[in-house]
Formats: structure tokens, C-alpha cells, sequence
């Protein structure tokens, strides 16, 4: 989803609290969601992690003990790293900073799956931003957000969508708590005969 879409959903549920229950006009509200939406995404992007894939190659014996792979800037966690051996080495490798080593004999392709980091919300990029998030993981932004706007005030109480953004977080974690014990080992190669 786009984080226009989200906001609209946070906004009818601020807009369906209130009493009047006419669409709220408050620009210092409106001001607020972006970096509102940009702390919960953050938030629940350590709990539901977004998963990618970074493919490369590596088809030449070089001089060092372990040739150095620039990892992608939003690498946040290792998650799997796949070997498509062409010399029938064992992979040995390690993650240094933001360099993926290899021994310099693995030849051939190779797959890393790993958990990003999440691209912020910014003025530049807020009318067409698109989570990356899971849509279960979406759909608990919203109730972060209106809590969040709905606790300063005094009379609102808030605590019906910190409940739900709670119980939204919290299945979550069972999800990724049951994906977790239930993970497998795979081991690919390639042999010539």
C-alpha cells in the first residue's frame, strides 16, 4: 500500500473517535503523520522483517584469501546465503560492516536473502511512497498513528487503538515466532560429471 492509502485510514479512525464525526481539517495533525508513520514503520519493521534478495556472481579467483562483495545499502540482517558452486568448493564466508566475504576459490552464483532496513518517509518521497511491509504489518500503522495523535488530547481516549496496534503487534511476533521454528536448511550445487 501507498502511505496516502494509510493515512487515510488513520484519518477515519481519528475522524470516527470524534464526536462530531465530521473529516478533521487540523493541519498540525496532518503535519505530524509522516514522521508518526515513519517511527511505527520502523517499529514494526524489527518485529515483521522486510525480506529481499541480492544476486551476484563471482567467477574469478582473485589474489586475497576472501574477495569483497559490496553488501546493498539497506542490508540490515543475513537471513540465508545460497551457493550455486561451478568447483565444487564449500562456501566459507563472512559479513564484515557493509562487505559480504567470500574465499576466493567459491566460484559461481550466489543468492543472499537478507532482512532491509526500511526506507524512510521524507518530504521528498511522501505522495508516492510504497511500504515495503507485509500487508498485516501495514495495517498495524494506522492504529499506531491515531493513538499517537490522540493521546495528547485530553479528552480523546486513545487507548482503544493503542489496544488494537498492541494486539496487532503482538500477533506479529507469534507469526514470526512460528515462521521462525518452523525454517528449513537447504544446500544447492552444482556438480559437473
Amino acid at each position: 500500500m501507498y502511505l496516502k492509502e494509510l493515512k487515510n485510514i488513520a484519518m477515519q479512525l481519528i475522524d470516527e473517535y470524534s464526536e462530531n464525526k465530521e473529516p478533521t481539517e487540523d493541519e498540525e495533525i496532518k503535519q505530524k503523520l509522516n514522521g508518526l508513520f515513519n517511527t511505527a514503520l520502523f517499529e514494526v519493521a524489527q518485529i515483521k522483517k522486510i525480506e529481499k534478495v541480492f544476486e551476484f556472481k563471482n567467477e574469478e579467483v582473485v589474489d586475497e584469501e576472501y574477495k569483497s562483495i559490496g553488501l546493498p545499502d539497506d542490508f540490515m540482517q543475513e537471513k540465508k546465503l545460497r551457493y550455486f558452486t561451478t568447483n565444487n568448493n564449500n562456501l566459507k564466508y563472512y559479513i564484515q560492516k557493509d562487505k559480504l566475504k567470500i574465499y576466493k576459490k567459491c566460484l559461481g552464483k550466489f543468492e543472499l536473502e537478507y532482512y532491509a532496513i526500511p526506507e524512510e518517509i521524507t518530504e521528498d518521497n511522501a505522495e508516492d511512497y510504497e511500504f515495503e511491509l507485509d500487508l498485516d504489518a501495514q495495517m498495524a500503522l494506522p492504529y499506531y498513528v491515531a493513538s499517537s495523535v490522540l493521546m495528547s488530547d485530553v479528552s480523546a481516549n486513545y487507548t482503544a487503538f493503542e489496544a488494537k496496534y498492541n494486539a496487532k503487534i503482538e500477533q506479529l511476533m507469534r507469526s514470526a515466532q512460528e515462521k521462525k521454528d518452523t525454517s528449513t536448511i537447504t544446500i544447492n550445487s552444482i556438480v559437473n560429471i
